[in-house]
């Protein structure tokens, strides 16, 4: 690459100088590591006054970054601050995402764009997310910190990126699926559950990270650098400040201050109240619009033909072709230590209703030991895993609500999530506990399984830790998991 140089007279000097001591002395996993990296790039704009999504909060001036007003600079945006995105087409669509990524990026890349949006892979929603950080934290050190206009930085960036979308796609169709969701994830959440009751039943309930840290055995150091260095491992990046780059959006940004916000115990528990609304409301619907015995007939005979053609399926065709290409002989989905987490682990139903669980373990044995039914189970698993949650529809749609979340009018970075604190929380705690019960009850799960309601609040407290940087231990824990296995091919 060219050199490039940086405005002498720009403030931010003496600041890159002092966060090179500082960084240098700590890098640990709490996020406290703010500021530039070592060698002075910025990506995560992370200063000590900025939120969880990495918004500032008054440390920049305008002198920085003059395309910014005031208010932005202070963090306080409003609707005229952070206008949405103009575009003549509608929202997510193809050539919306494509005018956002030419807004964005040079001309010289306009063309690599347009070839990008007739893939139809997920590759046009994925680049648009990343062109937002770009927007934000890369196109205002021209100017201020960069005088010249040469593209060649955002074009270098514009292939980590790239290459980085292609390795993720060419190997995730090489991912034991079965393997990976059925028993390391699951593993690594039982690993987790146990480490909490081990503390709590010694009386620790406000456990600090470090007791967590010491009956894990991880070496606190070793998140996220572990995950960014076999990333980089695998990516052409011939350049320091391609490497330095990825150090700060990954370290700093993604897996630091984007993940801290995410661990937060408030989002699990506002997404348990998510879904036992919907839970709660679709049986007051269906009590509401009772159903004639006729109807309840008509449903039960669909349900027993479609039962009928999948075995027949089964029988005369053998394995589905998506089986062939992505399960080993020795993958069993009946076998898969998901079901000791949900039964033993979470359950504890080896303890609550002992002969229900022997029945249970029968089932799995006689359903094991029947070849036929055995492959019918896994070729279901998979199908109904590559069709819907790993379909390239589901994909995008994914991809569009991160971007959404983050980036609401796919300008700015939107506003810090206000988390309730003290009385407030513990009133938040107290409603999700009461529409979980509620759910527990509608499904006469308190009377098969034996949970009680001190079961549900002792389940909610299990995930609302005292320090947040526990939940975000088993998160990346569970990402490096995922990334072993996108790169144990290569």
């Amino acid at each position: 690459m060219s050199t490039i140089r940086y405005n002498t007279k720009s403030n931010l000097i003496q600041r890159i100088q002092r966060n090179e001591h500082l960084n240098k002395q700590d890098k640990r996993l709490d996020g406290s590591n703010e500021g530039l990296s070592s060698t002075g790039v910025d990506i995560s704009n992370n200063t000590h006054n900025s939120n969880a999504y990495g918004q500032n909060n008054s440390v920049y001036t305008q002198n920085d970054f003059p395309n910014l007003s005031k208010t932005q600079l202070k963090g306080d945006m409003t609707d005229n601050d952070d206008p949405p995105f103009q575009s003549k087409y509608g929202k997510n669509t193809n050539e919306y995402l494509l005018d956002l990524c030419i807004s964005i990026y040079p001309s010289t890349l306009h063309d690599n764009f347009q070839k990008i949006s007739q893939l139809n892979n997920g590759s046009l929603e994925c680049h648009a997310f990343l062109a937002l950080i770009v927007k934000n934290f890369v196109n205002y050190w021209y100017g201020p910190k960069i005088p010249s206009e040469d593209p060649e930085l955002l074009e270098e960036i514009f292939k980590i990126f790239d290459n980085f979308i292609i390795f993720v796609q060419d190997n995730t169709g090489k991912i034991n699926v079965t393997s990976l969701l059925l028993d390391d994830i699951p593993l690594l959440i039982a690993d987790h559950i146990k480490i909490v009751r081990s503390l709590k039943n010694h009386g620790i309930d406000h456990f600090s990270y470090k007791d967590y840290i010491k009956l894990s055995l991880i070496d606190q150091d070793t998140y996220p650098f572990v995950i960014t260095d076999l990333i980089k491992y695998h990516l052409p990046c011939s350049s320091l400040l391609q490497n330095t780059f990825l150090d700060s959006l990954l370290n700093q940004f993604l897996l630091g201050r984007i993940l801290d916000g995410c661990s937060e115990p408030y989002y699990a528990l506002r997404a348990i109240i998510k879904v036992s609304d919907k839970i709660i409301e679709r049986k007051e619907i269906r009590i509401s619009t009772k159903k004639l015995n006729s109807n309840v007939l008509q449903k039960l005979r669909s349900k027993i033909q479609s039962f009928s053609q999948n075995i027949m399926s089964l029988i005369f065709n053998s394995k589905l072709s998506v089986t062939k290409d992505h399960i080993s002989d020795k993958t069993n989905v009946l076998n898969s230590y998901i079901w000791t987490l949900i039964n033993i682990d979470i359950l504890s139903l080896h303890k609550r209703r002992p002969l229900l669980y022997t029945l249970c373990c029968y089932i799995q044995k006689a359903l094991t030991s029947s070849k036929v039914l055995n492959n019918w189970i896994n070729d279901m698993f998979l199908r109904s895993i590559y069709t819907k949650a790993l379909s390239s529809k589901s994909t995008k749609h994914t991809l569009n609500s991160i971007r959404t979340l983050l980036f609401p009018n796919d300008d700015l970075m939107g506003p810090r999530t206000v988390i309730p604190i003290g009385e407030e929380y513990n009133k938040f705690k107290f409603e999700c506990s009461e529409k979980l019960w509620k759910v527990i009850q509608l499904k006469k799960l308190d009377s098969i399984l034996g949970i009680t309601e001190e079961d549900i609040v002792s389940c909610i407290d299990m995930i609302c830790l005292h320090d947040k940087r526990c939940n975000k231990i088993l998160i990346l824990r569970i990402l490096d998991c995922i990334t072993a296995h996108l790169i144990q091919e290569t």
